[in-house]
């Protein structure tokens, strides 16, 4: 349950980190297998952007979890050095 939590918190907009820089990549990706499958039928076109979202779906969702570490572990910092001078 934490990955999927960490997952949905990085594919977000993270302040100072911003939007997830691989979504659109994800997206053109998908969209690009769905037409290639298009010339066979509908059903190939579903399987083209399926396969490519397999293909490239856990590379994304590594680079959400890493973003999520990579934000607690600045709020972790930023919150124990509240205070110090």
């Amino acid at each position: 349950m934490n990955t999927i939590h960490k997952i949905r918190k990085g594919a977000g907009y993270l302040p100072g980190y911003g939007e997830h820089p691989g979504t659109p990549f994800l997206i053109v990706m998908i969209i690009m297998g769905m037409i290639l499958g298009l010339d066979r039928g509908i059903f190939a076109s579903i399987i083209g952007g399926t396969i490519m979202l397999l293909a490239l779906g856990p590379i994304w969702c590594m680079g959400c979890i890493g973003r999520a570490n990579d934000y607690e572990r600045n709020q972790e910092k930023l919150s124990s050095n509240v205070g110090v001078e």
